[in-house]
């Protein structure tokens, strides 16, 4: 289990260090740096938006990926397989950051960038969901972390997916739609305040 943690740790310390390349800093001749530069960096402000709220959706997911491999205590070939499949998500993330930073007002790259959120948030679901059915987590693990754990990792993507469909209505509902995970996430934090969560 070290070992599958480990390895999983690298993979979102790599993707998550690469979320800052999709930020160029601004080429400015040097005779017009001087007044240029923050209409320059200003331009910039959506990229800035995108990498902050990934560099934060990547945060989330190491950490319930971290809590729930505190309750794992066993794996199977399954268990690698979908644990490989929500990593190839998370280290496919930087392309969509990118790709929403320079054309996020395009409903295309709106719904990419939300589906490819989805498709780490689903992933991390079925991780979670596969380790209880196959008994693979802890004998002496609470029901109501179990519960918490299942409601938690099904907020996020089924919010992406949402974001993903408004973007083709209204790009702009699509993204102000992402803060019902935060809204969400929180009072499922305060409803299960009392599990025993480590």
């Amino acid at each position: 289990m070290d070992r599958v943690v480990a390895f999983s740790d690298g993979i979102f310390a790599f993707a998550i260090t690469l979320l800052v390349v999709s930020l160029d800093v601004p080429d400015i001749p040097a005779g017009l740096a001087g007044r240029g530069l923050v209409p320059a960096l200003l331009d910039q402000a959506p990229r800035f938006a995108s990498y902050a709220f990934s560099f934060l959706m990547v945060a989330i997911f190491w950490m319930a990926h971290h809590r729930m491999f505190q309750y794992i205590v066993r794996y199977d070939t399954t268990l690698l397989v979908l644990n490989f499949l929500m990593l190839f998500g998370v280290a496919f993330l930087p392309y969509p950051v990118e790709l929403v930073g320079r054309y996020g007002d395009l409903p295309a790259a709106a719904a990419f960038y939300a589906a490819s959120m989805a498709f780490v948030g689903f992933a991390s679901a079925a991780l979670w969901t596969y380790a209880v059915r196959r008994e693979l987590v802890g004998a002496d693990t609470p029901p109501e972390v179990i519960r918490h754990f299942a409601w938690r990792a099904l907020v996020a993507p089924v919010i992406f997916v949402v974001s993903a469909l408004l973007a083709f209505v209204n790009v702009t509902a699509a993204y102000v739609s992402l803060g019902l995970i935060g809204i969400i996430q929180g009072q499922l934090s305060r409803r299960y305040a009392g599990a025993g969560l480590k």
